[in-house]
């Protein structure tokens, strides 16, 4: 009992892992006496065994994080780090957008109204134009130099289009473009 008590005093002034080597002697010295002794050794060799096992699962896992790093740059050319990027096909297309009719004229007389709310991504045809619409709960930001047609032909059918539909929309008009050129048409023809 006494020497029981003394070996977890030492231990215990081993346990801030000041003097590794002393420590480890310590525990040779604990290892050779109980086997001196004929005690069972089953703790121990368990003990050991749980610290094998830690020790080969963290070796397995610091060898399986080089091949599944993600950091773009780990990957070998051609692995997708550069892009899989593809244009949609036409049946894609065609699953994907709602296919509208762009009629202004004839929504503003209140005619033929859409009776899908999205917002317009692109258009088709040539002699009568079809709006592509999503119509999933999207947001949109338009970005483009001066000049390009951000608002005439992006804004501009989106607004058409939203207030034919009756959907709700928020646009910023620092300029005052917006209400100079819609804000009548807003008025006059959708109430």
């Amino acid at each position: 009992m006494r020497e029981n008590q003394e070996r977890n005093k030492k231990a215990r002034a081993f346990s801030t892992g000041r003097d590794s080597r002393r420590l480890f002697s310590f525990l040779l010295e604990a290892l050779l006496k109980t086997t001196r002794e004929g005690k069972s050794m089953d703790s121990i060799v368990t003990l050991l065994l749980a610290g094998g096992a830690m020790f080969g699962t963290l070796a397995v896992i610091a060898g399986l994080s080089g091949m599944y790093s993600l950091n773009i740059k780990a990957k070998t050319v051609g692995h997708g780090q550069h892009g899989t990027a593809r244009w949609a096909t036409r049946g894609e297309i065609r699953k994907t957008y709602v296919h509208v009719p762009f009629e202004p004229e004839l929504w503003r007389k209140g005619k033929n109204l859409p009776s899908e709310q999205g917002i317009i991504v692109g258009c088709e045809g040539k002699k009568a134009t079809t709006a592509l619409v999503d119509t999933g709960d999207v947001h949109a930001i338009m970005i483009g130099a001066a000049g390009v047609g951000k608002t005439a032909y992006w804004l501009y059918p989106c607004l058409e289009y939203a207030l034919a539909s009756g959907m709700s929309f928020l646009s910023t008009d620092t300029k005052g473009d917006v209400v100079r050129n819609y804000g009548r048409i807003a008025l006059e023809c959708y109430g």
